[in-house]
């Protein structure tokens, strides 16, 4: 007797939490403009930048977390390769995230909230004339803001900063990066 009472608290329990998860949980999806910068040791693109685009999906499972997912991509020109000599060029640089993100209020309190955001990354610097690459994995941390712009339609500024080890197509490397990613897009909430 006592085991079924146990298991019924229990069971009472996760579906309460699971019914609560459902009343808050959000998908979403976004796309907007990007502007990424890199900095790196690798000479090729060292100070180079260039505006793309951003594309994202994400999960907001209580009403101020959610896990994102997302990729963002610029064409740059480079400088001539360091290890072999190819001459200028230019490339498509593009960053895979995945990101835990921390709202400081809820939206429904204030009609906007600022969040900040920290993940990994996978960053991948493909040459478009040569066969020729750079790419390596590492962090990123960030923040923004999130505007109510109707029920189901947000503006999303943010600021990202990545920092990753990148090897070339032929194994040189590790070449310490670090890369800035700015951008605005417009977010669909689905309810």
């Amino acid at each position: 007797m006592r085991i079924r009472g146990v298991c019924g608290r229990m069971a009472g329990l996760v579906a309460g939490v699971m019914a609560m998860q459902g009343a808050w949980a959000q998908p979403y999806l976004g796309i907007g403009v990007a502007s990424l910068s890199l900095d790196s040791q690798y000479a090729s693109i060292d100070g180079r930048s260039g505006t793309g685009i951003t594309l994202y999906g994400g999960y907001e499972f209580v009403p101020t977390w959610s896990v994102e997912l997302s990729v963002s991509a610029a064409d740059i020109d480079t400088g001539p390769t360091v290890n072999i000599f190819y001459p200028a060029d230019s490339a498509e640089y593009s960053i895979l995230r995945v990101s835990m993100r921390k709202s400081l209020w809820t939206l429904r309190e204030r009609g906007w909230t600022p969040w900040v955001a920290a993940g990994s990354a996978y960053h991948y610097v493909n040459w478009d004339t040569f066969y020729y690459q750079l790419d390596g994995a590492g962090v990123s941390l960030g923040g923004g803001v999130d505007v109510a712009l109707a029920p189901s339609w947000r503006l999303r500024l943010q600021a990202m900063r990545h920092r990753f080890s990148a090897r070339d197509t032929y194994g040189e490397g590790p070449f310490s990066t670090r890369s800035n990613e700015l951008s605005a897009s417009a977010m669909y909430v689905f309810r």
